[in-house]
């Protein structure tokens, strides 16, 4: 099976270390159980009736797409702001040529990560919901909505417009080649 998912690979942009791109929400969810199964880990996820259920929540070991709240920590890179020029650290609209470009092409966040911003938006676990007014712990977003969360910007946002705190809602059913997806593990507890 998931062989079959790369062999079908819909990327508007094709390349060994180029983003994946253009998959539905449900594409990368299957996407992401079958690479679990495939190193012998669990798969996270369940497709329900008429819902996916995140089996386990943070106790499931295998890949999984990160929540909103863990994107944006992991986007913000330990700062406070980006400072300087989001094209020292970002494919965006003014920089990109209007194509995705080698993960890894520019200078990583505070915590060494690549491509949080721009290049692709990518695709979060949690449904839309208005944020809450209140502190909360560990939020995974709203049980019910026709939306799910993008986060991110993209190759063709313009750099004034990409923000770490910036959510897009979209139907699940949309893919387009400036969305694609960033697949996290939950560590296991070590006692």
């Amino acid at each position: 099976e998931l062989w079959s998912l790369y062999s079908q690979n819909k990327s508007k942009f094709r390349g060994p270390k180029l983003p994946a791109e253009n998959m539905t929400y449900d594409e990368v969810i299957r996407f992401t159980n079958e690479l679990s199964k495939a190193e012998g880990l669990e798969a996270c996820y369940v497709f329900g009736r008429q819902s996916i259920i995140w089996r386990k929540k943070y106790k499931c070991l295998g890949y999984r797409l990160p929540t909103e709240a863990e994107w944006e920590y992991a986007a913000r890179g330990g700062l406070k702001g980006v400072g300087g020029s989001m094209q020292n650290i970002a494919w965006v609209y003014e920089n990109s040529n209007k194509q995705t470009h080698v993960v890894g092409g520019k200078n990583p966040n505070g915590y060494g990560l690549y491509d949080m911003l721009g290049n692709v938006a990518e695709w979060v676990w949690d449904k839309h919901e208005d944020f809450n007014k209140d502190p909360v712990v560990d939020p995974t977003g709203a049980v019910k909505s026709k939306f799910q969360i993008r986060r991110g910007g993209a190759y063709s946002t313009s750099e004034r417009f990409i923000r770490v705190s910036d959510r897009y809602a979209l139907d699940s059913s949309n893919a387009h080649g400036f969305l694609g997806f960033r697949l996290v593990r939950t560590a296991p507890i070590v006692e």
